[in-house]
C-alpha cells in the first residue's frame, strides 16, 4: 500500500477487494463469543491470554475526536447521535465511501474511536472532517488533492475545536513539508494528533504526518502479540496497538470484522480512544502531556518480532 500508506484514499482500492468480512453479533462491548472483539480486549490488560472483557476507565464523554478521513455515516446507530460532518473538503457531495460490503474506511475508524459496540471511547463525540477521496471504482481525488484537503482540514480544526479535543489521522504521505507544517501548527494550538505510521512494512519515518516528533505515531501488532509484518516500523513510532482481525462499525448499523488485511489506519484510533478517556480525566493537559501519559501507561515489552528501532511499547487503557 504505497499511496498515503496509513490507509488513504488510494489505498482503499486494493484493501477493500483483499478483505474477508465475516458478520458478527454483538452486544455492549460485546463480540460473537461474547467478550469485546480481540482488540478491545487486549489494550486493557498487561498479558495473555485475553479475558474477554473491556474495562477502560472512563468514556470519554465531553471530548471530541475530529477524524480527517472519507467520510462517515453520522447517523449510523452505533454512534447514538454523537456523530456529526464537521465539513467536507473533497469537492463532492459524497458522505460516506461504503463497498459491496458495507464497509466504509471513515466509519469503521470512527467505530473503533467511538463506536457503542466496538469503541475505546464509547460516549466521545465524532466529528468527521472529510478530506479523503472515496476509492471504488478509482479514486474521486488525485493524491495532490488529497494533500491539500488534509492541509485545510487541519486548519479548520484549529479554527472550530470543541475542546477538550483529539485528532485522528489514519492517513500517511510521503514526507511532505507543507502537510508537516499544518500538523505541527494543529499541535501547537495545543491538540493532539494521532497518526498511523503506514502499511509498507518500513520506515515510518519517510512518512509525513508519522515522521514528526510532535504527533503521536502509531503501528499495527496482531493477536498473537507481534508487529503486523505491513506496519511501518522504526524509530518514528511511539507505540503500538492492535491492527489485524479488527472489529468495527459498518455503513448499515452493523458490526463486522476484517479478518485478513491488518492496517495501522486501525491501530490508529485505539490510540485516539485512549486519548479521549484520559482528556474526560484531564481536559487541560497539552499534546507533551498526552504523550507522555501514553508512554508512562503503555505495557513494556509485550511484543516479540522485529522492531527496526521502534519502542516495545503496547497502548495500555485499563484501570490503574
Amino acid at each position: 500500500m504505497n499511496h498515503r500508506s496509513g490507509v488513504a484514499a488510494h489505498t482503499l482500492r486494493g484493501l477493500v477487494a483483499a478483505l474477508l468480512v465475516v458478520p458478527m453479533v454483538t452486544g455492549g462491548h460485546a463480540a460473537a463469543s461474547g467478550g469485546p472483539g480481540w482488540g478491545l480486549d487486549r489494550i486493557d490488560q498487561r498479558s495473555l491470554p485475553l479475558d474477554s472483557r473491556f474495562t477502560p476507565p472512563a468514556d470519554g464523554a465531553g471530548v471530541t475526536v475530529y477524524l480527517i478521513d472519507t467520510g462517515l455515516d453520522v447517523g449510523n446507530s452505533q454512534f447514538g447521535g454523537r456523530a456529526s460532518l464537521g465539513t467536507n473538503l473533497t469537492g463532492t457531495d459524497v458522505t460516506d465511501c461504503g463497498d459491496e460490503a458495507g464497509v466504509s474506511h471513515g466509519t469503521f475508524v470512527a467505530g473503533i474511536v467511538g463506536g457503542a459496540r466496538t469503541g475505546v471511547a464509547n460516549q466521545a463525540k465524532l466529528v468527521e472532517v472529510q478530506a479523503l477521496g472515496c476509492s471504488e471504482g478509482g479514486s474521486t481525488m488525485t493524491l495532490k488533492q488529497e494533500r491539500r484537503a488534509v492541509i485545510r482540514a487541519t486548519s479548520w480544526i484549529r479554527r472550530n475545536a470543541e475542546r477538550p479535543a483529539v485528532v485522528n489521522m489514519s492517513l500517511a504521505f510521503s514526507r511532505n513539508a507543507r502537510v508537516d507544517r499544518a500538523v505541527r501548527r494543529l499541535v501547537g494550538s495545543g491538540i493532539p494528533v494521532i497518526a498511523a505510521a503506514g502499511n509498507q512494512g518500513a520506515d515510518a519515518c519517510t512518512k509525513s504526518p508519522a515522521h514528526l516528533a510532535s504527533v503521536i505515531t502509531v503501528g499495527a501488532s496482531t493477536q498473537n502479540d507481534r508487529p503486523w509484518s505491513g506496519s511501518n516500523r522504526g524509530r518514528c513510532v511511539d507505540l503500538w496497538a492492535p491492527g489485524k482481525g479488527i472489529s468495527s462499525v459498518l455503513a448499515d448499523g452493523g458490526v463486522t470484522r476484517y479478518r485478513q488485511v491488518g492496517a495501522t489506519s486501525w491501530a490508529t484510533p485505539f490510540v485516539t480512544g485512549a486519548v479521549a478517556v484520559y482528556l474526560q480525566d484531564h481536559p487541560r493537559a497539552r499534546p507533551a502531556k498526552v504523550r507522555r501519559w501514553l508512554k508512562r501507561t503503555a505495557t513494556v515489552g509485550a511484543l516479540d518480532g522485529a522492531l527496526e528501532g521502534a519502542p516495545n511499547r503496547l497502548l495500555f487503557v485499563g484501570q490503574a
